[in-house]
C-alpha cells in the first residue's frame, strides 16, 4: 500500500513505537477560543492545523495563543485546515485524555469520554449549520486513546476527500463526517522571515549512486590526497572525560548520588598509568568534581589518569563522612582497574591524591590515614567510640595512596588563621565557621561551640592530620602563597615540620605574592615540580603497617611550641612566572538548552561548554559548535574531545540532540538549530562572538553539521516541515563555516561506489529509521529509497545555495562506512556555487583513524577556522 504524502501522514502511526512528545495545551475558554483573531465582524474564523511529529497527533484551534505555544513546543504548523463560523447552533466540543485531543459535535460522545476520564475542555469551535464543507473523520485502529501507551493520534479530520481516501486505503476506518466548515483549507499567510531566504529545490537531491553526474569513487579517493607515515602520528596527548556515579548515600535522609569526573589521557594503559585522585576545595561546604579543570588537565596531559571526587559536605554531613566518601571512591576506582581488562585505565598500585584548600585537607587526611582502619571519634553524646574510615562497598580494595600533593590546604583545624591579623584569627573562633560546621553540624554551631572550645578537643584531635604522622607516612608535596589570607601559610608549614620530624620525604614551595589560588600554582615551575614529584613518588610502595596514632600531637596545635610564625612560614618565597598567552580553560556542564517530551516525560537536552580566558578583558570569542551524534542513534556530548580548540581561544559548545528510535527527522535538525540559537541568546554570558559560529561533526554528526550549513538561511522545507521551532526564534541559527569529517551528505549515497552499497536499501538502517521510523502497524517504514520525495526533504543538496558557508571536508580513502563520494559531491556542488570550500582525501584512513589527528590535518583545520574568524570580524 502506498504512503500518504499530504500533511506528512507517513508518520501518523509512529505513535505506536515512538515516545509521545505532548504539549500541555492552554485551555482556552469558548469566548476566547472562538475569537476571530481581531476580525470580530466577519462571518468565519480560521482553524489552524498542527501536527506532533513524535506522537502522531493533530491539533486544531482558532487561538493564536495556542497555535504559537504548540509550535514553540516542537509541533509542525500545517496551515489553515478550514474556516469555521464564528457561531452557530452546533458547537464542536473538545475533550482531552492527557495525551490525545478529540473533537465531536455529539454531546453524548463527549459525555461518554468524560465518564472514561477525559477532560471536557468546552466548546472549541462551531460547525456550519448550512453544511457547506464537510470535515471527514477517520480513526486509526492501531491507536487506543484510552491505553497507557500507543494513545495519541487516534483521529484525523480533513476537508480533503483525497487525504481521507488515502488514509482509508491504508487501513484507517472511515467514520463519516465529523462536522462542517464554511470553506476549506487554504495556504497559511506567513509573515516574511528574515532568516528564511535560502533556496529549497528537492529536485537537486540525489537518487542513489545512479544520480546523473554524481562523483565517482575513483574521483573521490584521488582528490587532493594527503599521505602519512607512522612518523606523522601526533604526539599530542588528548583527554577524554567521563562522569561516573560511585556512591549512593544520603544526607539527613535525602538520597545523594556522589560522582567522579574521570579524565583519561590518550596514552593511558591498563596496569601501567598512574592515577591521581583530585579533591576540589570548597570551604568544607561545597564539593564540585568539575572544578579546577586547568590543574587537572595539566596532570592528564602529563600522562596521568585523573579522578576528581565529589563528597558530602559540612552543610549536611559531619566528619568523618567526607573522608569516608573519598576513601570509598578510591576503593571503587581500584576495583574497576583490573590490571589487564579493567574499564578504568590505571595501575591501582600507583595512586596519588591531591587537593586544594579544604580539598588539600582531605588529601592530607587520606595520605596520613593510609592503612588506618578505625579512629576514635566522639559520638553525639560526646563519648569516644571506634569509627571506621573504610565503610561501604569494595572493602577488598585498599584506600591507601602512594603520595600527596597539597595546594594551600588546611592542616589542623585550629591553625587555619594562625599568624594572620588578629581580626582574621578571631574570625576562626566563631561557632559558625565552616570548620566548626564540619565537626559539629549546624545545630551544634547554634549553641556557640567552635573548634577552640575545650569540649571540642577530642573531635579536633581526631580530625587533625598531625595525630597520624609517623615514619611510614607517604611523601608530601606542598604549595602555598605568601598573600593567602584564607588559609594561613602557617598551616602547611606546621604540617611540613611534623612530617620532617618523622623522617617523611617532604617538599614545600612558597610562591611570592600568590593568594588563595591563581595561575602561579598551575603553570611554570609549579606545574613542573608537581609532575616531577608524581613521576618520582606516585609508585612509592605503601607500608602495610598501620601508623602510630597519637591524638596528643593534634591537641591544641594552635598553642604548640613548634607552631611556626608567619615569617617562618613564608621564608624562601619565590616568584613563579606565568605565560600571559596561555588560555585558561573553564567548563560548564549539563546546561539545559532545550526541553522536549520523550516517552511521555519532560526531558532536557544538555550542552557542555568550554570557555577559554586570558583575563577579564578578553574580547568575545568565536565558537566551535558540535551537535553530538553517532550513527543517528547515539548522542553523547563530550566537550573535552575538542579541548585543543578551546586552547586556541575558541569557545567549544557540544550539544545533545534527539536520536532514533525516539525521533525522526526533522527532530535532530531542530535540536541542532535550537542549540545555535541558544548560544546567540546567551552570548554575553559565555563571552561568545555571535557573528562567528563554526560547526563541526564526523560521520552522522557530519550530516548534522552539513545540514546546519545549508540551512543557515533556511528555516523550513514548507509549513509541514519546519527546522527552526521553539525558543529564541528572534536569533539566527546560521553558522559561518562547517568542518565535515567523513560525514554523511545525501542519505541515498552513503554507500555510493562501495561494494556494500546494497546494504543501505534496508528499512532497518539507521538512516532509514531517521527518515521513515520503525515499520509497525500502519507505518510501513522503508529504506531511504522507498520514498525518494520524502528523503529529498532532508538532503543537503535540496538547500545548498551560493550564500551558504564554506565547507572543509576530510575523508579517508579506505572508508567503507560512509563513501568518500558523500563529501566529494558536497565539495563539488558547493565549489560550483562559488563557496570557499576545501576537501582533502586522507590516504589509508578508514572511518576515522589516527591520520585525522596529525599536525598536518590540524594545521589545515586551524587555517580554515582562522580564515572564517578573520572574514567575520
Amino acid at each position: 500500500m502506498g504512503k500518504p504524502k499530504h500533511f506528512g501522514f507517513a508518520r501518523k502511526t509512529m505513535a505506536c513505537v515512538m515516545a509521545a512528545s505532548m504539549l500541555t495545551l492552554v485551555t482556552v475558554p469558548a469566548s476566547v477560543a472562538i475569537a476571530d483573531n481581531g476580525a470580530a465582524d466577519t462571518e468565519t474564523q480560521a482553524m489552524y492545523r498542527l501536527y506532533n511529529p513524535n506522537s502522531g497527533e493533530h491539533f486544531y484551534t482558532a487561538s493564536d495563543v495556542e497555535k504559537d505555544a504548540t509550535v514553540a513546543a516542537g509541533w509542525n504548523y500545517e496551515g489553515i485546515g478550514w474556516h469555521a463560523p464564528v457561531t452557530s447552533e452546533t458547537p464542536v466540543y473538545r475533550v482531552y485524555s492527557g495525551t490525545d485531543h478529540h473533537y465531536t459535535k455529539d454531546a453524548g460522545e463527549r459525555d461518554a469520554l468524560v465518564q472514561l476520564g477525559w477532560k471536557d475542555e468546552g466548546t472549541s469551535f462551531y460547525s456550519d449549520d448550512q453544511e457547506r464543507v464537510p470535515l471527514y473523520r477517520q480513526f486509526n485502529p492501531n491507536v487506543d486513546p484510552n491505553a497507557a501507551t500507543n494513545n495519541a493520534g487516534s483521529h484525523n479530520y480533513t476537508t480533503s476527500l483525497d487525504e481521507h481516501s488515502r488514509l482509508v486505503s491504508i487501513g484507517w476506518n472511515d467514520e463519516g463526517i465529523g462536522w462542517y466548515g464554511v470553506s476549506g483549507a487554504e495556504a497559511p499567510v506567513v509573515p516574511v522571515d528574515p532568516f528564511n531566504t535560502g533556496v529549497v529545490d528537492p529536485s537537486k537531491a540525489c537518487v542513489g549512486q545512479d544520480t546523473p553526474g554524481l562523483a565517482t569513487l575513483e574521483e573521490a579517493t584521488s582528490h587532493n590526497v594527503l599521505s602519512f607515515t607512522e612518523a606523522d602520528k601526533s604526539k599530542e596527548v588528548t583527554v577524554s572525560q567521563e562522569t561516573i556515579p560511585y556512591l549512593h548515600t544520603s544526607d539527613y535522609g535525602k538520597p545523594v548520588d556522589l560522582q567522579i569526573e574521570l579524565l583519561t589521557p590518550s596514552t593511558a594503559e591498563n596496569g601501567k598509568t598512574p592515577l591521581l585522585v583530585w579533591i576540589n576545595g570548597g570551604g568544607f561546604t561545597n564539593s564540585d568534581a568539575a572544578g579546577n579543570l586547568e590543574t587537572r588537565l595539566s596532570f592528564a596531559k602529563a600522562g596521568y589518569t585523573v579522578a576528581s571526587v565529589q563528597h558530602r559536605t559540612s552543610a549536611v554531613s559531619q566528619f568523618p563522612a567526607p573522608l569516608q566518601d573519598i576513601k570509598a571512591a578510591i576503593r571503587f576506582l581500584k576495583a574497576g582497574a583490573d590490571n589487564e581488562k579493567g574499564k578504568y585505565k590505571f595501575d591501582k598500585n600507583k595512586v596519588a591524591v591531591a587537593g586544594n584548600s579544604s580539598g588539600g585537607y582531605y588529601a592530607t587526611m587520606v595520605g596520613v590515614t593510609s592503612n588506618v582502619d578505625t579512629i576514635s571519634y566522639p559520638d553525639r553524646s560526646g563519648k569516644a567510640v571506634p569509627t571506621k574510615l573504610d565503610v561501604g562497598a569494595n572493602l577488598d580494595q585498599s584506600s591507601a595512596v602512594n603520595a600527596v600533593i597539597d595546594y594551600y590546604g588546611v592542616s589542623d583545624l585550629t591553625i587555619i588563621g594562625a599568624g594572620l591579623s588578629q581580626e582574621l584569627q578571631d574570625s576562626h573562633k566563631s561557632a559558625a565557621t565552616t570548620e566548626a560546621l564540619l565537626l559539629n553540624g549546624a545545630a551544634a554551631a547554634q549553641k556557640g561551640v567552635g573548634v577552640f572550645d575545650d569540649s571540642m578537643i577530642a573531635k579536633v584531635s581526631a580530625a587533625s592530620p598531625l595525630s597520624y604522622i609517623d615514619s611510614n607516612t607517604v611523601p608530601f608535596l606542598m604549595f602555598h602563597g605568601t598573600a593567602d589570607t584564607l588559609v594561613s601559610p602557617v598551616a602547611s608549614k606546621m604540617l611540613q615540620n611534623r612530617l620532617d620530624a618523622a623522617g617523611v620525604h617532604t617538599e614545600r614551595y612558597v610562591i611570592e605574592g600568590a593568594g588563595h589560588g591563581g595561575k602561579q600554582f598551575e603553570q611554570g615551575k609549579s606545574a613542573e615540580r608537581a609532575i616531577n614529584f608524581l613521576n618520582t613518588y606516585a609508585n612509592t610502595p605503601v607500608s602495610n603497617v598501620a601508623p602510630t596514632v597519637d591524638l596528643s600531637k593534634g591537641t591544641k596545635a594552635y598553642a604548640a611550641e613548634d607552631l611556626p610564625t608567619l615569617e617562618q612560614a613564608t621564608a624562601g618565597a619565590e616568584q613563579i612566572a606565568t605565560d600571559p598567552d596561555h588560555w585558561t580553560i573553564g567548563q560548564t556542564r549539563d546546561i539545559a538548552y532545550k526541553t522536549i517530551s520523550e516517552k511521555g516525560t519532560s526531558k532536557t537536552l544538555k550542552m557542555h561548554i568550554l570557555t577559554p580566558s586570558k583575563g577579564k578583558d578578553d574580547g568575545p570569542r568565536p565558537v566551535l559548535y558540535v551537535a553530538a551524534c553517532g550513527g543517528f542513534n547515539k548522542s553523547n556530548p563530550n566537550a573535552m574531545s575538542y579541548l585543543r580548540y578551546a586552547e586556541r581561544g575558541y569557545v567549544v559548545a557540544v550539544a545533545e540532540v534527539r536520536v532514533i528510535p525516539n525521533t525522526t527527522n526533522p527532530g535532530p535538525l531542530q535540536d541542532a538549530k535550537a542549540g545555535i540559537r541558544w548560544l546567540r541568546a546567551n552570548a554575553s554570558t559565555f563571552n561568545i562572538d555571535p557573528n562567528c559560529i563554526i560547526e563541526s561533526g564526523s560521520s552522522a554528526g557530519g550530516y548534522l553539521a552539513v545540514m546546519m550549513g545549508v540551512l543557515s538561511n533556511t528555516t523550513k522545507f514548507d509549513d509541514s516541515i519546519q527546522f527552526d521551532v521553539g525558543d529564541n526564534l528572534e536569533y539566527s541559527s546560521a553558522v559561518q563555516g562547517v568542518i565535515d569529517m567523513f560525514g554523511v551528505s545525501d542519505l541515498t549515497i552513503i554507500g555510493a561506489g562501495l561494494s556494500n552499497y546494497d546494504v543501505h536499501d534496508s528499512e532497518s538502517n539507521t538512516e532509514a529509521l531517521l527518515i521513515n521510523g520503525t515499520a509497525f502497524g500502519q507505518n510501513p517504514g522503508g529504506s531511504v529509497y522507498s520514498n525518494l520525495d520524502k528523503t529529498a526533504k532532508f538532503s543537503p543538496f535540496t538547500y545548498l545555495d551560493k550564500d551558504d558557508p564554506a565547507f572543509l571536508c576530510l575523508h579517508g580513502t579506505e572508508d567503507m562506512s560512509v563513501s568518500p563520494v558523500s563529501t566529494m559531491e558536497l565539495y563539488e556542488r558547493s565549489k560550483e556555487l562559488g563557496t570557499a570550500s576545501e576537501r582533502y582525501s586522507i590516504e589509508g584512513a578508514a572511518h576515522g583513524g589516527w591520520q585525522f589527528n596529525t599536525d598536518k590535518v590540524n594545521k589545515i583545520i586551524d587555517d580554515f577556522m582562522d580564515g572564517i574568524v578573520a572574514a567575520n570580524k
